[in-house]
């Protein structure tokens, strides 16, 4: 199933889920929604943190959702914040609730 509105897209969204992720800290957790999304970097530095963190070298032609992901993260790096909004996001915004409505 397609989601009407992408994971990034609500994150960058403020009258979504946008809100918490609008200070300059939390550009890496839009990175990474990007990534969870398949949406493709555009920017250096995301391209820069994504090969940092994977080792990789990022191909612009082949840019795909990613199907597992392993976060390494320290104390109040914005864990709770994010994973939340992609549990908000897969509930309300990702999901076709008239498929499971008895008709």
């Amino acid at each position: 199933m397609q989601p009407l509105i992408s994971l990034s897209e609500a994150i960058n969204d403020v009258t979504l889920l946008g809100g918490p992720f609008t200070a300059a800290s939390f550009w890496t957790w839009r990175v990474i929604a990007k990534l969870l999304d398949g949406v493709r970097l555009t920017e250096p530095r995301e391209i820069a943190l994504f090969e940092a963190c994977t080792g990789r070298i990022y191909l612009r032609q082949s840019h795909r959702a990613v199907r597992r992901l392993i976060l390494l993260c320290g104390r109040r790096a914005g864990k709770d914040r994010f994973l939340s909004a992609c549990a908000v996001w897969r509930a309300a915004l990702a999901q076709d609730w008239k498929a499971h409505q008895p008709r």
